[in-house]
């Protein structure tokens, strides 16, 4: 007769639970999608779109450069997220080497140190570290922490909020090379750590409570075995009918929601190309788009002509367009012949009642 230790399956079941608790990265989070990035160094302010953390910032991707924060922020949306990089010159960077057993207590060690050893009150300034653990010994850790002073990035600060847009983290790039894998928090600590928390918080709790449901069970085997194999034997035959059932619904939902997003996928493909298609006829030939959006019935053109201005008229002449409008103030960068354009519209109702 086999023996079931249950103290033993229970450690298991602890182990495996604990490891499968969410691991937060934030630099890795930051990186995980291309956001818009405003960079600071020397030479003033950068603006970049579809811009990625771990990957080197392109000069293609340039937008707006200005000697100001207000004007690198007067292209931005409304409820555009922004990711804030400091040029790694303008940060005060130390390397320090930790004894192995301070690993869980790093940022509270580096903290007490910095009024020792810098010039640097916690409260002004932005404060990380990297734990390099290809470099570490078998008895310290190599640990690099990064300093950036709050006023260098207080007036960026600013100026994004005035836009009604929103500052979601700050990094730190060495020229235009990847930015250094730390991401930040423009409230305080690192990005997203404060979800983060409450995400471990719930998980922990979620961990205990089925630890305590498990112990429960467990006990209730030793004395029950064979009444409850029986009874979840009944159960189970009774939830495969159940569940035989639910597939069926969900089996014609998912036939049915197919057809509805099949209909609205083909309105959607003809307005966008009836749009695309009025805006070749209309612009001239001198003129080029760099993107073209469309939400809704909501039109974003990005592009450059040799006189954007005169493009209003002719948009708002058509039957297809309405409330066409800037969304952004013209510019020109200097030696380029042609200025760019941001113009929002939105398209015409049809009209007829018809559906395709």
């Amino acid at each position: 007769m086999k023996v079931i230790n249950i103290k033993d399956a229970l450690a298991r079941c602890w182990l495996n639970l604990s490891q499968s608790l969410p691991r937060y990265e934030p630099f890795a989070e930051l990186a995980a999608r291309p956001h818009t990035e405003i960079v600071i160094d020397g030479n003033g302010y950068s603006l970049y779109r579809a811009s990625r953390a771990n990957v080197p910032v392109l000069p293609r991707r340039v937008v707006h450069v200005a000697p100001d924060a207000a004007s690198v922020c007067a292209l931005l949306r409304k409820g555009e997220e922004v990711v804030v990089a400091v040029d790694l010159e303008r940060c005060y960077r130390r390397h320090v080497s930790l004894p192995r057993e301070a690993e869980g207590k790093i940022g509270q060690i580096l903290d007490l140190d910095m009024a020792r050893v810098t010039p640097f009150a916690r409260a002004d300034v932005f404060a990380g570290w990297i734990n390099h653990r290809g470099k570490e010994s078998a008895t310290n850790l190599n640990v690099e922490q990064i300093i950036i002073r709050k006023d260098i990035v207080a007036g960026l600060h600013e100026a994004i909020h005035h836009r009604g847009a929103r500052a979601i983290g700050l990094i730190v790039r060495n020229g235009q090379a990847p930015a250094l894998p730390l991401a930040l928090s423009l409230e305080g600590g690192f990005y997203g750590a404060a979800a983060a928390k409450r995400s471990m918080q719930m998980a922990a709790v979620s961990l205990v409570v089925l630890s305590a449901g498990l112990v429960a069970f467990g006990s209730a085997a030793l004395t029950r075995q064979s009444h409850i194999l029986s009874v979840i034997a009944e159960q189970s035959a009774e939830a495969a009918i159940e569940a035989a059932d639910v597939r069926a619904r969900l089996e014609q939902l998912k036939s049915n929601s197919a057809e509805i997003s099949a209909l609205q996928a083909r309105r959607s493909r003809d307005r966008l190309v009836s749009a695309v298609e009025e805006l070749s006829r209309i612009l001239p030939d001198s003129a080029f788009l760099d993107g073209l959006s469309i939400e809704t019935s909501k039109v974003v053109v990005d592009g450059g002509a040799a006189a954007p201005e005169e493009l209003i008229s002719p948009l708002e002449a058509t039957s297809l367009f309405k409330n066409v409008s800037f969304s952004s103030p013209v510019f020109k960068n200097p030696n380029e012949p042609q200025s760019h354009f941001s113009i929002k519209l939105e398209l015409q109702t049809p009209t007829g009642g018809g559906q395709n």
